[in-house]
């Protein structure tokens, strides 16, 4: 064996050996237009497959070219999603104080684009404190809102500023231009407000489009 070419190979005829699965050489190197027993030196690794062949796999068998040339799959791009020193009250409320960033985490760009439809820049994450969520959100649930709102407001859970104090709760859009603020815990009854309320006295900083929790058990 051409000790240079298997250094080169880096596993590419082990990889074709997985993509080949239970179909004989024979069917596997048709479909690829090659002899079988030139696929039987690429399995081997006695032969590197030329740039051709090998965007031929990729194309055939829907391969992703970097796994099949070095055996692991490209990284996939993050984005750093401040967390803030704050903790959302989902209770009785925590005063606002500094509001700037401790660290960031950094998550699946894809995720948060696709899944979640949110702009990166515009995302942030809490914890959530208190009870009053329950149980949709627990005592020490990490969120990631959002600060852009639907136009026009829509039923959700938001992050919102009342009296100075902050705090996750459901939002339930009233007739007259009014807010009714809940929580999901029945044990703490909703109030209402009026959306032309002083912005200093309330502003709806977010809205929560996604929570995770640590399992306990």
């Amino acid at each position: 064996m051409n000790h240079h070419n298997q250094r080169l190979s880096c596993g590419i005829g082990e990889r074709l050996v997985q993509l080949r699965g239970k179909r004989s050489r024979q069917t596997f190197a048709e479909l690829l237009g090659i002899g079988a027993r030139t696929l039987v030196r690429y399995e081997k690794e006695e032969r590197l497959p030329d740039a051709e062949l090998l965007a031929r796999v990729c194309q055939t068998f829907e391969a992703d070219p970097t796994w099949l040339l070095m055996g692991r799959y490209p990284q996939r791009p993050t984005v750093a999603i401040p967390r803030y020193d704050l903790e959302a009250a989902a209770g009785t409320g925590t005063f606002l104080e500094a509001e700037t960033a401790v660290d960031a985490l950094n998550l699946d760009l894809d995720w948060i684009e696709q899944e979640l439809n949110v702009n990166p820049q515009d995302a942030g994450l809490l914890t959530v404190r208190g009870d009053s969520m329950e149980p949709t959100l627990n005592n020490g649930d990490t969120v990631l809102f959002t600060h852009k709102l639907p136009d026009p407001l829509q039923e959700g859970i938001y992050l919102i500023r009342c009296n100075a104090l902050l705090m996750v709760k459901r939002l339930l859009p009233q007739p007259g231009k009014t807010l009714l603020i809940a929580s999901d815990n029945s044990a703490y009854p909703p109030f209402p407000i009026s959306e032309q309320i002083d912005p200093d006295d309330f502003a709806i900083l977010g809205r929560v489009v996604w929570s995770g929790r640590k399992l306990r058990g």
